[in-house]
């Protein structure tokens, strides 16, 4: 997605939203209802992150996730190392985001946070065999269609908070996507709607059917 219509020089977002905050900034803009932005690598998010905070990596599709899954009128406050601030207001520019409030770096963060299990395609393949966890897949539906773990719940990425309402909160929900990028994404905006029971599948759907669990029919073990 573009912004089109239109956007400021590049050096004048990169300045104007230039704004190093403080912890205590960030969470009075947070209760006013900002959305804090964490732009770091899934697993590293996954290890300690600001409560509330959604997380789209730099390193995949972000301006495209960013523009499907945040209204662009949303103030934001961006999570990011120190060295990766320019790059990822020139990318929210791109796609029509200017009301960015400014950013708080790795380094700033509190000693307490909140955190995401995120465990290998093995490890997860014995909790799954279980089967007393919820199993969520939240590829796109022609993915689905091509091999799932047997009895997982879909629900698209793009329409998780929409149908949020059809999750229960009590059982341990284990997600996966293809590669572990999008099921981040999900497991974050999962957590900052109070789903505390979550557990990420790293390298997703890619590795997860080699392992020994139960498939649908039309899906192919190599």
């Amino acid at each position: 997605m573009m912004n089109k219509n239109g956007y400021d020089s590049l050096q004048d977002v990169v300045q104007r939203n230039n704004v190093c905050l403080t912890l205590e900034k960030v969470l009075l803009h947070q209760s006013n209802g900002a959305l804090v932005l964490d732009v770091r690598d899934a697993n590293i998010f996954a290890l300690g992150f600001l409560k509330g905070a959604i997380n789209i990596g730099l390193d995949g599709q972000f301006g495209p996730w960013v523009g499907s899954l945040i209204d662009s009128d949303t103030p934001l406050i961006v999570v990011c190392e120190p060295n990766k601030t320019d790059e990822v207001f020139v990318r929210l520019a791109r796609v029509g985001y200017e009301n960015i409030l400014g950013y708080l770096l790795t380094s700033d963060l509190p000693s307490s946070l909140e955190s995401i299990s995120s465990i290998s395609s093995k490890e997860s393949a014995k909790i799954i065999k279980k089967r007393n966890y919820l199993v969520l897949d939240v590829r796109k539906p022609g993915e689905v269609d091509s091999g799932h773990v047997l009895n997982s719940k879909h629900i698209r990425l793009q329409e998780l908070e929409s149908r949020i309402n059809e999750l229960d909160k009590n059982p341990e929900i284990i997600v996966y996507c293809a590669g572990g990028y999008r099921s981040m994404i999900s497991c974050s905006i999962l957590k900052k709607n109070g789903f505390n029971k979550l557990i990420n599948v790293r390298h997703g759907y890619d590795q997860l059917k080699h392992e020994n669990i139960s498939l649908s029919q039309n899906a192919c073990k190599i």
